[in-house]
């Protein structure tokens, strides 16, 4: 390259090829560039593994809605299912009953089921 002034060259530049580079100053230029590739790949790794820890990030999002969304439906489902959640319970009627059986004596076998309402 030539740096003009007035039309007529001040100082002629020109680039050393890298046959005419000393080896030291090669083994130099060798490592920056290693240097500079191997910068390059760790950033395109880093890329990647911040692209695939938000695509875990959302599936896990969605995995969290979803266990939630059939957590609270079984348990709102149970809940309606169940025949004595919404209807009135005499407790009084159910406590004669027991204290009825209590009286007469309870059977002493573990087996023992309460009879139905």
């Amino acid at each position: 390259m030539d740096v003009l002034r007035d039309g007529a060259p001040l100082i002629r530049i020109s680039q050393p090829s890298c046959e005419e580079l000393a080896p030291d100053a090669q083994r130099a230029v060798d490592a920056i560039e290693f240097i500079t590739e191997n910068m390059k790949d760790d950033e395109t790794t880093k890329q990647y593994r911040d692209d695939w820890k938000f695509v875990a990030m959302v599936v896990d999002r969605v995995l969290l809605y979803g266990f939630f969304g059939i957590t609270l439906g079984g348990t709102i489902g149970i809940l309606f299912s169940a025949p004595t959640v919404f209807e009135r319970v005499d407790e009084h009627k159910h406590l004669q009953k027991l204290i009825q059986l209590y009286k007469q004596g309870l059977p002493t076998n573990d087996s023992f089921i309460m009879p139905p309402y």
